[in-house]
């Protein structure tokens, strides 16, 4: 995809953006020198592919770890919904276009940006979420990257069956979820709040085809009021994009979820990723396919339900319902296992009071919690261990440039 292609996309799903854009112009050629100084050092830098900030919350357990070790990152930024122009870019921050001018860098990606093959450049993929290769991952993303930090076992075991040829021409690092560090190490029941009333987290994810808030949330606003629970809300970021159709079907989520909030006092929305506080506060996880609900469950160990069963599969099998290929996968295969799966808004009910009453799924959510992803409250260290391993191992990187 060229610049201009980006520049045009990011237009039509975010209008404001063509306001920031003389700003993103202005702030590349402030930080020209800051480019030129880093170029001219010849050394190997470690970057960021921060952008907008939306992964932000996976890249920042990794670079407290790597101060630790002195080695300082770039941060290649951009604007958009997400991004706050704070102290962290104001230091290590550089515009997104010097991504792809800049050598000899090693580049950390947990989104699906491509970025040039540019001399002494090593492009690692460290997946922001749990999906399984085939499913959420395809191909195409993977291919633009030298070096594939795993997050889940089950990525390891494709990658010796079904992606034999993508592990053999990839260098493989078993790394874990850097983003759950703090979550996994923090006891739960210890500083949970003991509320009089129930407390339900719900966590969509985006697509119009996909997304159960079009069909759950306005039920589950008067199923929490019936009841009186209390209802927090985190809705995917892409469906904050009003005028994308199929991110967000063009309605205006952060209205209507304002609406709501207005109306039913017992409410919260929250947009920000501190979710330590509402995590330890929340009794049930509600979500459809979003990975968030499997980051409650492996930090706390409490309930979660599934909603509907629009999985998050490429759209040609979802909509022919050629979905049997992907019930190994291990984000699909846990659907029903470590909580059910509620396919019409008049089951919620009860399956919410019976959950309340008995987690009943807590033996396998536990075996679970095990065995899911490497390197449990520790990934930020096991990333950091392979990124200094690639670093010194700078003789072999340089072939891939011949």
């Amino acid at each position: 995809m060229t610049l201009s292609e980006k520049i045009i996309g990011k237009i039509r799903n975010q209008p404001g953006y063509i306001v920031l854009l003389p700003a993103e112009i202005l702030l590349s050629i402030i930080y020209f020198p800051k480019y030129l100084y880093i170029l001219l050092s010849g050394k190997t830098v470690i970057a960021f592919d921060w952008s907008d900030g939306m992964y932000a919350s996976f890249y920042r357990p990794i670079i407290k770890e790597l101060k630790k070790i002195n080695i300082e990152a770039v941060l290649f930024f951009n604007f958009g919904n997400t991004n706050k122009f704070g102290s962290i870019i104001l230091k290590s921050g550089l515009p997104r276009i010097y991504a792809d001018l800049l050598p000899n860098k090693i580049i950390l990606c947990a989104g699906s940006s491509e970025f040039r093959k540019m001399r002494k450049t090593i492009r690692v993929q460290m997946f922001h979420g749990f999906g399984s290769f085939g499913s959420l991952w395809q191909r195409n993303y993977i291919e633009n990257f030298e070096v594939l930090f795993l997050v889940t076992k089950y990525q390891a075991e494709q990658l010796l069956k079904d992606f034999k040829d993508v592990g053999i021409t990839k260098k493989i690092y078993k790394i874990g979820y850097p983003r759950l560090d703090n979550f996994m190490t923090y006891n739960y029941y210890k500083n949970q709040r003991r509320a009089k009333r129930a407390i339900l987290f719900y966590g969509p994810t985006y697509h119009r085809e996909i997304s159960s808030v079009f069909e759950f949330l306005d039920p589950l606003v008067n199923l929490c009021e019936k009841n009186a629970y209390k209802l927090v809300i985190k809705l995917h970021p892409f469906l904050y994009h009003k005028h994308s159709y199929d991110e967000s079907g063009l309605v205006d989520w952060k209205k209507e979820i304002s609406e709501y909030c207005k109306k039913y006092k017992s409410i919260l929305s929250i947009k920000d990723d501190n979710l330590i506080k509402h995590f330890a506060e929340a009794d049930i996880f509600l979500t459809d396919v979003s990975g968030i609900g499997y980051e409650f469950v492996l930090a706390t160990g409490k309930p979660i339900i599934f909603l509907g069963n629009k999985l998050k599969v490429p759209l040609e099998d979802l909509r022919s319902g050629d979905l049997n290929k992907y019930s190994e996968c291990s984000e699909i295969y846990y659907r029903g296992r470590i909580g059910p799966i509620v396919l019409n808004p008049i089951e919620l009910e009860p399956q919410i009071k019976r959950l309340i009453s008995k987690n009943e799924y807590k033996p396998t959510i536990d075996s679970f919690r095990e065995d899911f992803i490497y390197n449990p409250g520790c990934g930020a260290v096991a990333t950091c261990e392979a990124i200094k391993e690639i670093m010194t191992e700078a003789d072999k990187w340089k072939k891939l440039d011949s």
